[in-house]
């Protein structure tokens, strides 16, 4: 007698079975991996915008810490500039002679936030007493992909009746990227004197005019923030 082998084949319902399946697990792929590369360029994103904000945040709060004199600089004031304020409608207004300023600007509509150095050369006179020069050339520097910045001062007492002793005076920001990245702060400003508070009974104190919004909508002309060090 002979041994007849056979080999079994799959059915047709089995290989449809088969294949859905595949083509199932093939889907969940597709939409991991999908979803894997969303995130992932979402992430991609905020990271970016994290370092954007923070390179423009480093700069706000080193020169805040810094400055002896602070502007907001606003295009529509229209009184005239004066270094005991605090407002000036242009930045050519706060490159004051003997000082070093440090400027930030950002033009509605243009989402690209500007900063600059204008240090000046310095010497030293006879009695040892620095004696300021030209502005020394400096690159602009940009960063895009900026929504707004947001700036407000504030004093804040340790006692409510004080107006100078035992206060600190503080410069609060937000800066808002275009994507919906943000950051929110204060520094105190340690050396700032040419800043008025209006008198209130409370612990907090703001001054007039004491708030500004650089670029997002609403906002006309350049305005900028001024720290200057003399």
């Amino acid at each position: 007698m002979k041994n007849i082998k056979s080999k079994k084949a799959f059915t047709l319902i089995e290989l449809i079975v088969t294949v859905t399946i595949l083509a199932i697990t093939a889907g969940f792929g597709v939409g991991i991996f999908a979803s894997a590369m969303s995130n992932y360029s979402k992430a991609s994103v905020t990271a970016k915008e994290q370092a954007l904000a923070t390179e423009i945040e480093d700069f706000i709060v080193n020169h805040a810490r810094i400055c002896t004199q602070l502007y907001l600089i606003d295009s529509t004031y229209g009184e005239d500039f004066s270094e005991e304020g605090y407002l000036a409608a242009n930045a050519a207004q706060v490159e004051l002679e003997d000082s070093d300023s440090y400027i930030l600007t950002l033009a509605p509509d243009t989402n690209v936030a500007r900063y600059r150095t204008n240090e000046r050369q310095k010497t030293e006179d006879a009695t040892g007493v620095p004696v300021y020069g030209d502005i020394l050339d400096a690159p602009e520097l940009a960063v895009s992909g900026v929504e707004s910045i947001e700036f407000s001062l504030l004093k804040q007492k340790l006692i409510m009746e004080d107006t100078k002793d035992k206060a600190f005076n503080y410069l609060q920001y937000t800066i808002n990227m275009q994507e919906g990245y943000s950051i929110t702060g204060a520094v105190m400003l340690y050396s700032c004197k040419n800043i008025s508070y209006q008198y209130e009974n409370s612990f907090m104190e703001y001054p007039e005019d004491g708030t500004l919004t650089l670029g997002g909508e609403g906002t006309t002309g350049i305005n900028g923030i001024a720290f200057v060090v003399k």
